[in-house]
């Protein structure tokens, strides 16, 4: 998105804003989606990924999409939507965009199956260092149930996911091109 002599500031600025809103607007809908518990029975309340989802995802379709200044912010409302410490979900959500953004060469050809496998590392991943990062701070190991029921989900609703998670996608990178 380069400035032309003759073009003004304003149809890039309003591209940049119609995206980033968008994204926001939908990764916010993510968000309430992820804060809301689903009460189980001997694994407490687990929470499955959907936020997660959608900046691994979007990290390898459409990069434009899920900037890291989006993720931050939904992160931070995550933290504090769910009792997190602040910045705890902003940090994983960051460091989840940072290494998948990094492997985009290798998964943007993939088929889904591969791409599956890695959202499920990603999840596993995320919940481990959740888990971890919840012990210290309660200075005594917790169970990691909750954590790994969480992760399960979040992998087996994946592939119900993924088909709204494209379409917007792809509508929010058609929107803010067709902007400019």
């Amino acid at each position: 998105m380069s400035l032309k002599r003759n073009e003004g500031w304003r149809e890039p600025l309003l591209a940049i804003t119609a995206r980033l809103g968008l994204t926001f607007l939908i990764g916010f809908v993510l968000l309430v989606l992820s804060v809301f518990p689903i009460p189980t029975g001997h694994f407490g309340d687990v929470r499955p990924g959907f936020i997660l989802m959608a900046v691994y995802y979007w990290s390898i379709m459409w990069p434009s999409v899920m900037t890291y200044l989006t993720t931050f912010l939904i992160g931070i409302a995550f933290d504090l939507l769910a009792g997190a410490p602040p910045g705890m979900n902003a940090m994983t959500l960051l460091m989840v965009q940072a290494v998948t953004r990094s492997q985009r060469k290798f998964m943007i050809n993939q088929s889904f199956r591969v791409i599956w496998a890695g959202l499920a590392l990603v999840a596993f991943l995320t919940a481990l260092i959740h888990w971890i990062l919840f012990s210290l701070l309660h200075g005594a190991f917790l169970g990691a149930q909750t954590a790994l029921v969480g992760a399960v989900l979040t992998c087996l609703l994946f592939p119900v996911m993924m088909p709204p998670l494209s379409h917007f996608g792809r509508w929010i990178a058609d929107k803010s091109s067709r902007l400019v």
